[in-house]
C-alpha cells in the first residue's frame, strides 16, 4: 500500500508541476504583453554556458527580438536540493550574457538585453535546509502566492485544460507509436 501512495503522490505532483508551469505562462503573458512587443519563448540558455550541463531554463521574455527576462519555474518545491545550473551561471555572470538559445530553434540566437533579470519561481517556500541553498540568490526568488494573489491577473482555467488536453492527446498518440 505504501507504495501505491508514494507513486500517486509523485504522479500528483508531475501533475502539479505541468499545470503550475502554464499557469505561470499565462501570468507572463499577462504581465509582458504581446501589443508592447514581448513574446513568451518556452526551454531557453545562454549561450557560452552549455559546458556547465543542465536543464534549459523555463521561460525568457523577449521584447523585440532581446532576451529581457528569464525565469525558472520549480513547482515541486520538496526537490529543491540544488539549482538550475543556468539560472546560477546567469546570476553569476549576467554581465558576460550576450545571446540565448531555444530550445527546438538551431541555429537561432536571441541577443541578451544588458539589464537582464532571472529568477526562479517556486511553488512555497522551502524548509529552512533548502533555504540555505537560496540563501545567496534570495532577491532572485518570487513565489506563487504573488502570482495568486495579483488583483489583476485571472487565472483562465478553460485555456489550462485546453492545453492539458492537447498535450495529453499528444503523448497518447506518441506511446501508440511506440509500442506499435
Amino acid at each position: 500500500m505504501l507504495f501505491g501512495v508514494l507513486y500517486m503522490a509523485k504522479r500528483t505532483n508531475s501533475l502539479r508541476g505541468y499545470i503550475g508551469e502554464v499557469i505561470v505562462e499565462q501570468w507572463l503573458h499577462y504581465q509582458f504583453r504581446e501589443a508592447d512587443g514581448f513574446e513568451i519563448k518556452r526551454q531557453i540558455l545562454p549561450i557560452g554556458g552549455g559546458k556547465i550541463g543542465g536543464s534549459y531554463l523555463t521561460f525568457g521574455v523577449l521584447r523585440d527580438g532581446i532576451v529581457e527576462v528569464v525565469y525558472e519555474v520549480n513547482t515541486q518545491d520538496y526537490k529543491l536540493t540544488s539549482l538550475n545550473k543556468f539560472l546560477v551561471y546567469i546570476w553569476e555572470n549576467v554581465e558576460h550574457i550576450d545571446a540565448f538559445e531555444v530550445q527546438g530553434e538551431l541555429g537561432e540566437e536571441y541577443p541578451a538585453n544588458r539589464n537582464l533579470e532571472a529568477f526562479l519561481i517556486l511553488l512555497a517556500k522551502p524548509d529552512f535546509r533548502k533555504l540555505e541553498i537560496l540563501s545567496v540568490y534570495q532577491v532572485y526568488v518570487r513565489y506563487f502566492k504573488e502570482i495568486f494573489n495579483d488583483p489583476n491577473f485571472q487565472i483562465d482555467v478553460g485555456a489550462v485544460k485546453d492545453d492539458f488536453l492537447e498535450n495529453y492527446e499528444g503523448e497518447i498518440k506518441f506511446l501508440k507509436g511506440v509500442t506499435k
